[in-house]
């Protein structure tokens, strides 16, 4: 029999069911046989929710690092209270720890992979900016083209020791992503400011060439970026599929990301064409906005099994 490949992440409904028990059985009403557990679970909700997922024949497929949620993190929206590719010493031990803990978490559940979010250039917030060009159609224009590059050369002269910073990190992870058997996913992100960007993540695999570190496809940032003009959307998958473990599925609408499937709306995801890119193990999680609703993720859950992608 083979092993399962397709869940749902926690994540659509763990800002809202603060009791593991009735967050799994939120979860696994939607049909899919693997869950992925996600930074929002707090040390007290974690053994209620792997409890009920052991009762209710649903498998942990993948951890999103930092879990259990570090207490006092400052904000329940991002998912590390530190950065792998921090400059201070202190912060990177940090997030070492709380990744490496996530690690072997992973290891006693048997998932197969821990989702890392590598970190930030410190730059301003400018999201706003190519939104705003976005809705004005202007990002194709030569000032919109101007105006994305512009900013990509500034995120360029203030991301310092970072790449360097994050190598190290994961050097440190290995270890211990070795000894549990789970992969290091390090995922694509949303935001320009965000690690690694598409050359950086070029230049980890460079580096960390046949380590325990892999790369982790979310394809709605992938779209989501393409719309934005950051990077064209096919570069990520073309250039690091065969190393993918995995996917986060949802759509896009614009620039609003972590939509049912499918949105049907502006500049959407072409799953067909993701999912011909993936290895064939590689696992598939449907990664939802808690606004949407239970018949709308319920009907992602089945797009995706008609389609094949599950």
């Amino acid at each position: 029999m083979a092993a399962a490949r397709f869940g749902v992440s926690t994540c659509w409904r763990s800002r809202s069911i603060a009791d593991g028990e009735r967050l799994a059985e939120a979860v696994a009403a939607l049909g899919a046989p693997g869950v992925e557990i996600d930074y929002r679970i707090g040390a007290a909700q974690l053994p209620r929710l792997l409890a009920a997922l052991r009762n209710l024949a649903v498998t942990p497929l993948s951890i999103h690092a930092v879990c259990p949620a570090p207490e006092g993190k400052e904000s329940a929206h991002v998912a590390e209270a530190w950065q792998l590719d921090d400059e201070d010493e202190d912060a990177r031990g940090a997030a070492v720890r709380g990744v490496a803990a996530t690690l072997r978490l992973a290891g006693s559940l048997g998932a197969r992979a821990v989702v890392v979010h590598a970190g930030m250039v410190k730059m301003d917030r400018v999201i706003h900016e190519l939104q705003k060009l976005y809705d004005e159609g202007a990002l194709d224009a030569p000032e919109g083209r101007r105006r994305v590059n512009e900013l990509k050369i500034a995120r360029h002269a203030r991301r310092g020791r970072g790449v360097d910073q994050l190598i190290r990190s994961l050097e440190e992870l290995e270890p211990v992503a070795r000894e549990a058997g789970a992969w290091i996913a390090l995922e694509n992100r949303y935001y320009l400011r965000e690690t690694p960007s598409f050359e950086e993540m070029a230049a980890v695999f460079a580096r960390m060439e046949g380590s325990m570190t892999r790369y982790w496809h979310d394809s709605g940032h992938a779209r989501a970026q393409a719309n934005l003009g950051i990077t064209p959307f096919e570069a990520w998958l073309e250039t690091f599929g065969r190393l993918a473990v995995g996917v986060h599925l949802h759509d896009v609408d614009g620039y609003t990301d972590h939509q049912a499937i499918p949105a049907g709306a502006n500049g959407g995801v072409d799953f067909g064409w993701v999912a011909g890119r993936l290895p064939e193990d590689a696992l598939r999680i449907v990664e939802l906005s808690d606004r949407v609703t239970e018949p709308a993720a319920r009907a992602t859950v089945e797009w995706l099994r008609m389609k094949g992608i599950a």
